[in-house]
C-alpha cells in the first residue's frame, strides 16, 4: 500500500523486484533487484534526470488511479461470482 500511496501523489517510486512490488508500479517507477547498490544507482540517476522524474511523475498517479477501492471491490466481486459457478456442494 505504501507504494501506492506515493505513487498517488506523484512520488517517483524505486522498490525491489520481490512480491507485488513490480506488478503494483508497473512501468511507472524503477524496479530493481534487491541490493543496496542498485537502489542507490537507480536513485542517484533519477535525482540526476529531471526529464525521467517527471515522467514517472505522471505515469504513477495516472497507474495509481486503476487501483481505486472501488474498483478493487468492483473485481474482487467479479471473481467471486465467477468461482461460485464451480462451487461444488458439501
Amino acid at each position: 500500500m505504501c507504494v501506492l500511496e506515493a505513487m498517488a501523489c506523484g512520488c517517483v517510486v524505486v522498490c525491489s523486484d520481490r512480491g507485488g512490488l513490480p506488478e503494483v508500479v508497473g512501468n511507472a517507477g524503477e524496479v530493481v533487484q534487491l541490493d543496496a547498490e542498485k537502489f542507490s544507482e537507480k536513485i542517484l540517476h533519477l535525482v540526476g534526470n529531471e526529464k525521467l522524474r517527471k515522467r514517472y511523475f505522471d505515469l504513477a498517479v495516472k497507474r495509481a488511479a486503476n487501483f481505486s477501492w472501488e474498483k478493487i471491490a468492483t473485481d474482487t466481486l467479479q471473481l467471486y461470482k465467477q468461482n461460485a459457478k464451480y462451487r461444488k456442494p458439501l
